[in-house]
């Protein structure tokens, strides 16, 4: 038996796979028509209103810095007056500070005591004596410096007594205070316990 010499020659047959390219063709058309119908602008909108909150909380963060800043600058400055003021208190106290007068005896004076412990001198000086019953005023032009406790009567002439009233205080003296102004024309008093206050 002989065999034919003609060839045959295999045929392809299509099936399901080339049906499926061709869909999926289809698919990625209609995508990129859907793409185009897409509103972009929302989305700059959307993201102009995420900004907007951002700001809003940056700028609730950057107030409520600032107030603290503020309150803390505000502490720093009161601290720093009353620092400033205490200074001054302290600087106009300076010479009023080393005045002072008292009742003193020894066995040569017995009478009224001061001391001006400053550079300067001191003015309008009063002092008074008081007793059990009456007192006694000793007015002074001005008071030098006098680093020691010195009596009155011991005084030079520049701070001399140059008055003082003829009641006498009797019985054991109470108490004496001394009001004087100071070179920088401030009145002070200093009370019998010794403390000193302001005119």
């Amino acid at each position: 038996m002989r065999l034919s010499s003609t060839s045959v020659t295999p045929r392809c047959v299509s099936r399901g796979p080339v049906e499926n390219v061709g869909g999926f063709q289809d698919f990625l058309q209609q995508l990129q028509a859907w793409s185009t119908k897409i509103d972009y602008g929302t989305l700059p909108a959307w993201l102009g209103g995420f900004g907007a909150i951002l700001a809003l909380i940056w700028a609730r963060r950057a107030a409520r810095a600032a107030q603290v800043t503020s309150e803390q600058q505000g502490t720093a400055l009161q601290q720093v007056q009353s620092e400033q003021l205490e200074r001054q208190a302290a600087a106009e106290r300076a010479q009023a500070s080393r005045v002072a007068a008292w009742w003193g005896e020894n066995s040569d004076n017995a009478g009224p005591y001061v001391t001006n412990k400053s550079d300067m001198p001191v003015y309008a000086v009063q002092i008074v004596v008081r007793g059990l019953k009456g007192s006694r005023i000793y007015s002074l032009p001005l008071l030098a410096p006098y680093p020691a406790a010195t009596c009155l009567q011991e005084l030079d002439d520049a701070s001399r007594v140059s008055s003082y009233d003829n009641t006498t205080p009797t019985g054991p003296i109470m108490g004496t205070t001394v009001e004087f102004t100071d070179s920088n024309g401030v009145a002070w008093k200093r009370l019998e316990d010794g403390t000193l206050e302001r005119r």
